[in-house]
């Protein structure tokens, strides 16, 4: 994964899960996470986290499924 086909994988996408990204590109978190990290610092797409979790149940879905990023135009 470059940087660019993960900016082009979440501009495409429009907003995009830690774990979507990761499954994608067949890569650790970690990695999705340091390599985003560098779109986020320019402005292009900016980090949230779903307070409520990935299904919306009981607060105890992975770092990945709450985490998401969205394209910023």
């Amino acid at each position: 994964m470059t940087l660019i086909e993960l900016r082009n994988f979440v501009k495409q996408r429009q907003r995009v899960s830690l774990q979507e990204i990761s499954q994608r590109f067949h890569v650790e978190t970690g990695v999705v996470e340091g390599m985003i990290a560098i779109w986020v610092q320019k402005g292009k797409i900016s980090s949230h986290e779903n307070a409520s979790g990935g299904c919306g149940g009981c607060c105890s879905c992975e770092k990945g499924l709450r985490l998401y990023y969205e394209w910023v135009e």
